[in-house]
């Protein structure tokens, strides 16, 4: 059960929100929001994986409450809490890899079973890590049981984040039954639109092409690698973007605010500023629970470089277990470092706002190829005949792009319209804000249809998972 599915929108969130208003207390909105929670991941992963999600809960809460509570000051506790945690996610997430490439660097065929990884495990195990270490530094809020377990299985932060922070989630908790505020409902519903617009006619439709160009590396030529580059970078986009919409308008349907976890991206000047924008709430927990512990810019200059290119290493590695993906989290860190070096240098120039955008932007396009190749293979194909030159004469388009011109007019048109909407339309957020004083009625309108046209093409069409489903 997807964000972006017919049984998530029209049956399991009308119905929680209905036994949610039913609720008499606190305590049982907590216990809706919990078994909700619960069915939720149990329809993804079934009960192996659901009953791996309930051990890390109820041993993130046991040691939090016997080991570091209890033996306040010593770091044991807390450095077998997060051993545990780490170990979990690195040997559902990374056995896979590290297997394969020592079978290939030694030769061997050392073989084991495909370990599958269990969804979300990323997510609720930094989760649950924050929460160890804030416990450690008395930075964390009294909470009992059910109010953890709430906050670490709310569903719609649950499977893709945004990673939230106990200091923001609980506090909105403890006040969780409150008279029904229809002014948030209003603004989650519409931001449900728009997400389910944004992933269902704009990433999902791009998607069909870009994966076919992905998967069809060997044949690639200029016009392929440009459109499969330009078309990806805008899926990710809209596919992220659509995603942290439906997960705050779901929030907002039960009076919870969750972080904002996207802010137009592809206007950032910079590849610092990129990082602000894009997943802020993972760059977020990387700053304060990585970058800061290994010194952050407290140590001398080289070192915070070395801090800098560290932290994005692990968000590459974070994203997947593939050289791929720590190429790209390398990339990053190094873009970052040079960026840093740049900024600090007594001479440099002074770059035009709009230039620093589309530098930043190509950049960030570039490294998108590796994070999205199945390969290395695919990636360097896809990168060097970005500027090969190897554009075939004529005009047949079918040999050039693998699809007739009938077929790939409305793609162009697509990809056109997506880049004309992420630098020129204001984001839901803001025109709700905007708007919502003035205009209710036509927002609530906006919002069901938005809705409403956004299931017919999930119901005549099979659809996808979100991009941050896999990690």
């Amino acid at each position: 059960m997807v964000f972006t599915s017919y049984q998530y929108l029209l049956i399991f969130l009308p119905i929680v929100a209905f036994l949610f208003f039913l609720s008499k207390n606190k305590r049982q909105c907590l216990y809706t929001i919990i078994l909700a929670s619960l069915v939720f991941y149990y329809t993804w992963g079934g009960y192996t994986y659901l009953s791996l999600l309930l051990f890390s809960l109820f041993f993130n809460f046991f040691i939090t409450k016997y080991g570091i509570k209890k033996f306040r000051g010593s770091k044991l506790p807390v450095a077998f809490g997060v051993i545990v945690n780490i170990g979990l996610l690195g040997y559902f997430k990374y056995t896979n890899f590290f297997i394969d490439n020592f079978n290939l660097v030694f030769g061997l065929s050392i073989e084991i079973g495909r370990i599958v990884l269990p969804l979300a495990i990323s997510f609720y195990t930094f989760q649950q890590i924050a929460w160890l270490i804030d416990n450690y530094k008395n930075e964390a809020p009294e909470c009992d049981f059910v109010e953890y377990a709430c906050a670490v299985l709310f569903f719609p932060h649950l499977i893709a984040g945004p990673i939230v922070q106990y200091h923001d989630l609980v506090p909105q908790l403890n006040t969780i039954k409150k008279p029904v505020d229809y002014k948030l409902i209003l603004n989650g519903l519409f931001l449900i639109g728009v997400g389910c617009f944004k992933k269902a006619y704009i990433a999902d439709y791009i998607s069909f092409y870009v994966d076919f160009w992905y998967n069809d590396y060997l044949a690639l030529n200029t016009y392929k690698a440009w459109l499969a580059v330009l078309g990806y970078a805008s899926q990710i986009y809209f596919d992220f973007s659509g995603y942290c919409d439906i997960a705050i308008g779901s929030a907002l349907l039960f009076g919870i605010t969750l972080p904002a976890n996207f802010n137009d991206p592809y206007k950032a000047t910079s590849i610092q500023e990129f990082w602000r924008r894009w997943h802020i709430t993972l760059g977020y927990f990387l700053t304060k629970y990585v970058y800061i512990p290994l010194g952050g810019n407290r140590k001398g200059n080289r070192r915070t470089l070395i801090n800098i290119f560290l932290m994005l290493c692990i968000s590459g590695l974070w994203h997947g277990a593939g050289l791929t993906f720590v190429i790209w989290g390398a990339l990053h860190g190094a873009a970052m470092v040079i960026h840093r070096l740049y900024s600090k240098a007594e001479r440099k120039i002074v770059l035009n706002k709009y230039l620093s955008i589309f530098i930043t932007f190509v950049a960030v396009l570039l490294f998108w190829i590796v994070f999205r190749a199945n390969n290395l293979e695919c990636a360097w194909s896809m990168f060097t005949n970005l500027f090969s030159g190897n554009l075939p004469t004529g005009v047949n388009w079918e040999a050039k792009t693998g699809f007739d011109m009938h077929d790939l007019r409305p793609f162009i048109y697509m990809l056109v319209f997506s880049y004309l909407v992420i630098y020129f339309t204001p984001k839901a957020q803001d025109l709700f804000d905007k708007y919502s004083e003035k205009f209710p009625v036509i927002l609530a309108v906006a919002a069901i249809g938005l809705i409403w046209i956004s299931l017919y093409k999930i119901i005549s069409n099979s659809y996808t998972t979100f991009i941050y489903f896999n990690f």
